[in-house]
Formats: structure tokens, C-alpha cells, sequence
């Protein structure tokens, strides 16, 4: 056989993370060979692998496909410990999304009360007439003043409580919407075969590297092919 699946060694089938030898199931896992030719995948994704695109001078490395034979308990233990990160993540959005909606309440609570005092000072100003004995009362218009400043402070407060309302709130439904799409892929991420992908891949990194693959990376790609270890 041109590759040997990780996890067999001298006929006895073993986890290739814990060396149990019961509940064993083959994940998938590919890599790419260090010999180079011109194919279907890139050596990485890089910028400077992209502008060798267009440069017309594009390296791309064979990919190869394995299987390792990985235990039930360690598909647990690797399911456990990506839980916690996406628990992790998911938990730190939720809170960033209470903690802007929290903000732009208070906001919006200053914008209110802003309001409500301009529409206060609305009704307390004295109306205009154009009486003449009436104008005279306040000739330089002084106290038209104190009211025109008192609503340019109620508008500039209004606006100012707006200025970071608006945009706590987009925050907070961004973050919840984030969270939400968080959730769904932990869910597709913690998969039974995807973990057990993960844990192949983690056992047998080390190993593929020092036969002469690179990039090792859980799940199963289309194209791959066989790959026989360098002669030493």
C-alpha cells in the first residue's frame, strides 16, 4: 500500500492520540507534499501566493489524503475543548450586545429628556407681538436670547445623545447577529466527524511534517492522492 494510515503499526490498530485500541473509527485528514508542480491548489493563502497569480509564476504543492484511526474518548475530549471556545466567543458577543443596547438606552433616555425640556421651554416662551408698547418691554431682546441659547444647548445635547445611540445600537443587533450565526456553526463545527477530523489531524501533524508533508489540516478535499514517504 502506497501510504500507511496513521494509527497501524505491526498489525495492531491503535488511536493515533492515546494508543487506545477500543471504539476506534478512521477520520479523514489531507495534506500537501513538499514536492511542487503546477496544480489545483495553492501552497497557501497568502497575499504574496496571490500576486504570483497574476505575476503568471504560481507554485502549488500535490495534495494528499490520509485516515488516522482516532478513539472515542479523544473525539470527546476534542469536542469538550472546542465547546469551551465557541462557549467563549459566543458568550463575549452576547455580552458586548447587552452592554451597547444597555448604552444606547441611556442614550436614548437623554434624548428624551432633552425633548422634553425643549418642548417645555417652547411653551414658556412669551409669544411675539407686534405691539409696539409690548416690544418695548425688552428692546435688545434679552430674554429672546436666553431662550434661543437655552434650545441651542437642548438640540446640541440631543444631537450629541443620537451621535452614540445610533450606532450602540447597530453594535448591539451586529454582536446579536453575530452570536446567533456563532451558535449555528458551533454546532456544525462540533460534529462527530469534524472532530474526529480535528484529532486525526492534531495526532499525525507532527509526524506528516517529518515525513516531508505540510499544511496537515482536518476533513477531506477532492483530488488527493496517495502519498509514499521520501526514501531516507
Amino acid at each position: 500500500m502506497a501510504a500507511v494510515q496513521a494509527g497501524e503499526s505491526s498489525g495492531r490498530e491503535v488511536c493515533a492520540r492515546c494508543g487506545a485500541r477500543e471504539n476506534l473509527e478512521p477520520f479523514d485528514y489531507h495534506a500537501y507534499a513538499r514536492r511542487t508542480h503546477y496544480g489545483e491548489l495553492p501552497r497557501k493563502w497568502e497575499l504574496g501566493e496571490f500576486a504570483k497569480i497574476f505575476q503568471g509564476r504560481t507554485v502549488y504543492h500535490q495534495l494528499v489524503q490520509l485516515s488516522a484511526l482516532i478513539c472515542a474518548r479523544c473525539v470527546r475530549q476534542m469536542r469538550r475543548r472546542r465547546a469551551v471556545l465557541w462557549g467563549l466567543g459566543i458568550g463575549l458577543l452576547a455580552v458586548l450586545s447587552v452592554l451597547a443596547w444597555k448604552g444606547q438606552e441611556k442614550f436614548m433616555q437623554d434624548f428624551a429628556e432633552a425633548q422634553q425640556a425643549m418642548e417645555q421651554l417652547e411653551l414658556a416662551r412669551p409669544p411675539s407681538s407686534p405691539r409696539r408698547e409690548l416690544q418695548q418691554v425688552d428692546p435688545d431682546r434679552r430674554r429672546d436670547r436666553i431662550f434661543d441659547e437655552q434650545e441651542g444647548q437642548l438640540q446640541r445635547a440631543k444631537d450629541r445623545a443620537l451621535l452614540f445611540a445610533i450606532p450602540l445600537r447597530a453594535a448591539s443587533w451586529t454582536a446579536a447577529g453575530l452570536a446567533l450565526l456563532s451558535l449555528a456553526g458551533a454546532f456544525w463545527d462540533m460534529r462527530w466527524e469534524r472532530m474526529g477530523q480535528r484529532a486525526a489531524a492534531a495526532a499525525v501533524r507532527a509526524q506528516c511534517r517529518r515525513q516531508g508533508l505540510k499544511y496537515v489540516s482536518p476533513g477531506h478535499l477532492s483530488g488527493g492522492q496517495l502519498f509514499t514517504p521520501p526514501v531516507e
